[in-house]
């Protein structure tokens, strides 16, 4: 494939090198995962990568998520990305979802828990390949959509900022190779090219926001007020990335003249200009929660009303966490009444409790290593039967009244609620302790032991192996 075969095929690659270039997002030798879904962004980003990649040296691994959303479709989907891989010669992972698990987490949208699940497929496969990105297909018609949709949300000048080429969450690297090409630009070369690519008929339906955006709104506003409209608002958000890059030094060096421990001097903030105050409330915020929960105006509002509240006045935070002043200083502390929380668990995969503070991995094993159990260490682990696991459907979630334990060397059943007593638990982790478990059935507490149901049958059998890490957070008071 050259990028030399026809206006279409050459233009759309010489723009995809562009962006690579300007971005720096494939130097040499760089191993990248490619998110492929089999629709035509995907598709053409995947083609773009392999051709670029035979120029630089660059290693390719397809992935593919099977959200198991759409019955027969999702499975074609998934045969035809394979399919796709085998002809390049790239090597493909392919990661399924639990049937119906993510339609079931709780507090969140079926597109933020596919969306969370995809995140969480990518840390564990960077991790474990070792390659140095993860490649997504978001287009220019994409970075329009986003900024409109953040507008319209009443967005500050972060948010209007749109997504960047390259970005980086917790130890995620996320590169977006196609942030300067056209959508139609893309097909039209997949079109000269004779290649294909899968339609995902939820794309057209109008209960999505997002595709409320771009099948009514966009073409509306396309021909009633701006032709240009992708490209004044894709203007919009560089001008506005700039700006924010700009003001970045200035609020950390800010943030770091109103620290105080963990917490932000009341008087050094007072001192500040009101943007200034939002930025260095935002910036710490994100600092607090290790930059996986963006703090909205409403948050921000709430916590700069403290500025000028007496001492010991809270405010809340969202679920567990309030804003509180003590001795001039502004902490984050914990709630008495945390909102409950529940994540599916796949298995292998990794799983962020951000309500715990704590992170929760599951792979699988063979046998089992006795652990004597203590609710003080910062990691625990378990090891449960894996054919049960994986007939079951396992989830990480808070403890609900009522919730009991059949123990491995205990004759019946221990209610939680007595277990954390028993065990010295502070009242104020007892909501916040995550359990294991499938359906009603609790199978493990971690820092205690399993179920004696899913106890693994001799050290030789197939297990699952889980993990908690982070415990510490959750125990320790702020």
């Amino acid at each position: 494939m050259s990028s030399n075969d026809g206006s279409a095929a050459g233009g759309f690659l010489a723009t995809v090198a562009r962006t690579v270039d300007r971005h720096h997002l494939l130097p040499g030798n760089r191993h990248v995962l490619a998110a492929v879904s089999g629709g035509s962004d995907s598709m053409g980003m995947l083609y773009a990568l392999h051709y670029l990649s035979m120029q630089r040296g660059c290693s390719i691994t397809v992935v593919h998520i099977n959200h198991r959303l759409r019955g027969r479709a999702s499975g074609r989907d998934e045969d035809f990305v394979r399919e796709a891989a085998w002809r390049l010669g790239c090597s493909c992972h392919i990661e399924q979802a639990e049937p119906g698990a993510l339609a079931h987490v709780p507090d969140t949208s079926l597109e933020m828990a596919a969306r969370m699940f995809r995140h969480q497929v990518f840390q564990r496969l960077l991790k474990d390949t070792g390659a140095d990105a993860v490649a997504l297909g978001h287009t220019r018609d994409d970075q329009a959509e986003t900024i409109l949709m953040r507008i319209l949300r009443g967005t500050g000048i972060d948010g209007l900022g749109g997504m960047d080429a390259m970005t980086r969450v917790r130890d995620c690297c996320l590169i977006r190779p196609l942030l300067d090409c056209r959508r139609e630009a893309i097909r039209s070369f997949l079109r000269s090219h004779g290649l294909t690519w899968r339609e995902d008929e939820t794309n057209q339906r109008l209960e999505h926001t997002r595709n409320r955006i771009r099948h009514v709104v966009m073409p509306l506003l396309e021909r009633e007020i701006n032709p240009s409209l992708v490209d004044a608002l894709v203007r919009l958000g560089d001008i506005s990335s700039m700006e924010r890059d700009l003001l970045k030094d200035r609020t950390m060096d800010l943030l770091e003249r109103c620290r105080k421990g963990r917490g932000l001097s009341i008087r050094a903030l007072r001192d500040l200009h009101a943007a200034d105050i939002r930025r260095v409330m935002r910036a710490w915020l994100l600092e607090m929660n290790h930059g996986t929960s963006p703090a909205g105006f409403e948050m921000i509002r709430r916590l700069a009303s403290l500025i000028d509240a007496d001492p010991g006045t809270r405010v809340s935070m969202g679920p567990g966490t309030c804003g509180e002043i003590r001795g001039g200083v502004l902490y984050l502390v914990r709630s008495s009444r945390p909102a409950a929380y529940l994540y599916p668990l796949p298995v292998p995969g990794r799983v962020d409790i951000p309500e715990a503070g704590v992170v929760v991995h599951a792979v699988s094993a063979k046998g089992f290593r006795p652990r004597v159990g203590s609710f003080e260490r910062d990691e625990a682990e378990c090891w449960i039967d894996r054919e049960k696991a994986m007939t079951g459907r396992l989830v990480i979630r808070s403890r609900r009244p009522g919730d009991r334990i059949r123990p491995i060397g205990l004759q019946g059943s221990v209610s939680l609620q007595d277990l954390f007593v028993n065990s010295k638990v502070p009242a104020f982790a007892r909501a916040r302790m995550p359990v294991l478990a499938n359906g009603n059935e609790i199978l493990w507490v971690p820092g205690y032991r399993i179920a004696d149901s899913w106890k693994v049958g001799g050290k030789n059998e197939p297990s699952v192996h889980i993990r908690v890490q982070g415990l510490a957070n959750l125990i320790e008071s702020t």
